[in-house]
Parts: C-alpha cells; sequence; structure tokens
C-alpha cells in the first residue's frame, strides 16, 4: 500500500445541481486550476491543513443473540 500525503491546501466551490430537487454538494481540488470548470468567475474557498490525527470508527453490538 502507497502512502499518500493530505493535501496541505485544498480549494472548493459549490457544485449545482441540474435537477432542482437536489441539493448542491462541495467540490475539492488540490490545485486552483482543478476546481475551476469554467472561465468565468467563481467563488472559492481556500482550506489549509491545520492537523492530521488518525481516526478510527469502533463498533459495539450490544444485546442477546437470538436464534434465525
Amino acid at each position: 500500500m502507497v502512502k499518500k500525503r493530505l493535501p496541505g491546501t485544498l480549494y472548493v466551490r459549490w457544485e449545482w445541481p441540474h435537477v432542482s430537487t437536489e441539493e448542491p454538494w462541495l467540490t475539492a481540488e488540490p490545485t486552483l486550476e482543478a476546481v475551476m470548470d469554467s472561465d468565468g468567475p467563481e467563488m472559492v474557498g481556500v482550506y489549509r491543513l491545520v492537523e492530521v490525527k488518525r481516526a478510527e470508527k469502533v463498533l459495539k453490538v450490544h444485546g442477546e443473540k437470538r436464534d434465525a
């Protein structure tokens, strides 16, 4: 497995769906050029990496075993 580093900066913009009933979502890219989808002006957020932490999700099952 190749270890990849998280980007130090992400450029983020809203992506608007073609159907009005769907919610918009965020698109993030490591370069400004990659996040732009047209030549026109767009609002782009610049996010900087502050800290890297290891996160782990643990699931616990409670209750008695039942026969099927």
